[in-house]
């Protein structure tokens, strides 16, 4: 027999010499779909040809896979024997390495960002410490701490870092401020993205130009959060690139909900706060589009040259918003004006969302296959039961054995080890079902052989499995 035809990804099983086939045939019954039975529910992936598919068809993209588990791997980082106290009801505070380098939050202002975790639901919350508030003296900066909660915490936005409390402390030798908000593991800010001069390129003739659809989707999510602000009539008097968190590819969030309250108070009417928001935002967006701009070309020039006229109509209309009388523009006018590129936006981010309930749907079914591992391994060559008759002797025992050495020791002719993930997802999909699907099980030493369905294979583990929980409980 031609030792390739064991490299089947369906069905590579030996038994007495004749190849074992696990794709479906007609000669086997069909069944009626249960909710528990696993089936791929992309429409749009291209069709495997046969011995084409690899074992990532059946698990999470691995480049989902790395970066979901970069976020973990950040979320659970800390340093050990740190000295710094805990806060509150805060502990295990652990410097964020993207954001530790004392921003400065305005000038003779500096901050430091931690993560830590909570003693009151053990959730994981980003705290920002302003160190040396002495403007806390100032009686509109201790009523901006007082109202941070009641005022703040009620925006909930997909694009806003949720803000959670603010408060007070001199357990850093100074009289620092704490904000406390929602944590985004892994997390950059725009400035650190698109405006680090380390990573642009050497070559001065080689520009590196953010995507127009990419700065439609800057702008698009900044006035989503904008609205959410303004509508409940605060503004967030800060636009700049470091208050926009990047946490996930080209998802941004603004986290500095109620900053600049505490550390510059101000008696300037809403309105002229809000109307500021919309000319800082339009020079974010210019500034994103001109980061990477040629230095012997004028940044206006490199603009009107790289965008298209509505881009720049956009942009032109949010600087034009200042404090002036003659300004009347507000975020509602805003995003009737780029309505139709909103839309567009809003279809990018529903394809992604199918591709994740995609990538989920394969993830869906996992847990029963781990449970039905777990009973596997539960029930076979238990030591304790080694000289217990009564549970060794037992036909099922015996065929569980013979069953685990199908699924996962296979072997070719020349005795090599056959490692098959599809074989072994198939079979475990079709015990845990227990279909009538009959199969050959051979022992070791090829003295016995037995037929048996994945149902009656199922019925064994399950009455095992009851029978080692009974002796289990006593």
């Amino acid at each position: 027999m031609d030792k390739q035809q064991n490299y089947h990804h369906y069905g590579s099983g030996m038994n007495d010499g004749h190849q074992t086939s696990y794709l479906p045939s007609s000669a086997i019954q069909s069944h009626v779909l249960q909710h528990h039975l696993y089936a791929p529910l992309d429409s749009y992936a291209d069709i495997a040809k046969p011995r084409q598919r690899t074992a990532r068809d059946v698990f999470i993209p691995e480049d989902l896979r790395i970066k979901l588990q970069k976020k973990t791997e950040a979320t659970i980082r800390s340093f050990p024997n740190s000295q710094l106290p805990n806060i509150e009801y805060f502990h295990t505070l652990t410097p964020l390495e993207a954001l530790n380098h004392r921003n400065h939050v305005p000038t003779a202002i500096t901050s430091t960002v931690y993560k830590a975790i909570s003693e009151q639901d053990g959730k994981i919350y980003c705290l920002r410490r302003i160190h040396d508030c002495r403007i806390l003296k100032d009686s509109e900066a201790a009523q901006a701490i007082t109202s941070f909660k009641t005022k703040w915490q009620r925006i909930l936005n997909s694009n806003v870092v949720t803000p959670h409390m603010a408060f007070s402390t001199q357990l850093f030798g100074d009289t620092s401020v704490i904000l406390v908000s929602d944590f985004y593991p892994d997390s950059t800010t725009l400035r650190e993205r698109h405006f680090q001069s380390s990573m642009r390129p050497p070559n001065r003739n080689y520009i590196v130009q953010l995507p127009e659809q990419l700065l439609w989707s800057y702008m698009v999510q900044t006035a989503n959060a904008l609205k959410a602000i303004h509508s409940m009539g605060l503004a967030a008097r800060s636009m700049d690139a470091k208050r926009w968190l990047v946490t996930d590819e080209d998802r941004i969030r603004f986290h500095a909900c109620g900053m600049a309250d505490i550390l510059d108070p101000t008696s300037m009417p809403m309105h002229e706060l809000q109307r500021s928001d919309l000319h800082q935002l339009g020079k974010l967006i210019f500034s994103l589009g001109t980061a990477n701009a040629h230095n012997k070309m004028r940044p206006t020039d490199h603009f009107a040259k790289s965008y298209t006229a509505r881009l720049r109509q956009a942009v032109e209309w949010l600087q034009h918003q200042t404090v002036s009388v003659e300004s009347t523009g507000t975020i509602d006018d805003f995003l009737r004006i780029i309505a139709s590129d909103a839309i567009e936006a809003f279809d990018t981010s529903l394809r992604l969302d199918d591709i994740l309930q995609h990538n989920l749907s394969r993830e869906l079914e996992n847990s029963r296959l781990v449970r039905l591992l777990f009973k596997l391994n539960a029930i076979n060559d238990r030591p304790e039961y080694e000289t217990d008759s009564q549970w060794r002797d037992q036909g099922q025992r015996s065929a569980l054995k013979l069953f685990r050495d199908y699924v996962f020791h296979q072997v070719d002719p020349n005795g090599n080890p056959i490692i098959d993930m599809g074989h072994m997802l198939a079979c475990l999909n079709k015990l845990d079902v227990g279909v009538e699907e009959k199969v050959t099980l051979t022992s070791r030493d090829n003295r016995t052989i037995i037929v048996v369905s994945y149902r009656e294979i199922k019925g064994a583990v399950e009455g095992a499995w009851g029978d080692l929980m009974r002796r289990t409980t006593g």
